[in-house]
C-alpha cells in the first residue's frame, strides 16, 4: 500500500477544514484482501483485532511527542478510522488484485478540534499479512 495523493478540502466559506481525502494504491499477490458480510468468527469477528482490514490511526502532537486521541465519549479508546474493505475477487481465486482506495476522514472528528496531527495507515489481507504502516506529514487545521 502506497499514499498516493492527499487532498484537504475546506469547507463552503473557504475558510476552515473540513475533511483530509487520502488516495491509496495497492496491491496483493495473493488477491485474498478484503472482507466479506460473512466474515464475522475467528479473528474477523466483531471486537478481535483483525475485524477490519484499513487500519486508521490519528495522532496529535502535545509537548513535543506524537500521540494517539482519546475519544472523547469514551477514553478507553482512540478515535480511529478503520474501514473493512470488501474482496475484491471471489473468494478461492488467487489472483494478483491491485486498486485504488480513497478515504475521507473529517477534520473535527466527534468535535475534538486539534491543531497539529498526523494520519497512520495500514492494511491486512485475510491471511493476516499486514503492509508496511504509512505515517503521514503532520496537518495543521484551522478550526471554526
Amino acid at each position: 500500500m502506497e499514499l498516493e495523493d492527499v487532498e484537504r478540502v475546506l469547507d463552503s466559506s473557504s475558510t476552515y477544514d473540513s475533511l483530509i481525502r487520502f488516495h491509496f494504491v495497492y496491491s496483493d499477490i495473493n488477491g485474498d484482501f478484503g472482507l466479506s458480510e460473512s466474515d464475522t468468527n475467528g479473528h474477523f469477528a466483531f471486537g478481535e483485532d483483525f475485524f477490519y482490514n484499513l487500519f486508521a490511526y490519528m495522532e496529535s502532537y502535545e509537548n513535543d511527542s506524537w500521540k494517539s486521541v482519546p475519544n472523547p465519549f469514551n477514553n478507553a479508546v482512540d478515535i480511529h478510522f478503520h474501514e473493512r474493505i470488501p474482496p475484491l475477487v471471489a473468494l478461492g481465486e488467487h489472483n494478483e488484485v491491485t486498486g485504488k482506495i480513497e478515504l475521507m476522514i473529517p477534520a473535527r472528528p466527534l468535535d475534538v478540534r486539534l491543531d497539529t496531527v498526523r494520519f497512520k495507515f495500514q492494511m491486512i489481507d485475510r491471511a493476516l499479512n499486514k503492509s508496511s504502516i504509512i505515517k503521514t506529514k503532520e496537518f495543521r487545521f484551522k478550526h471554526p
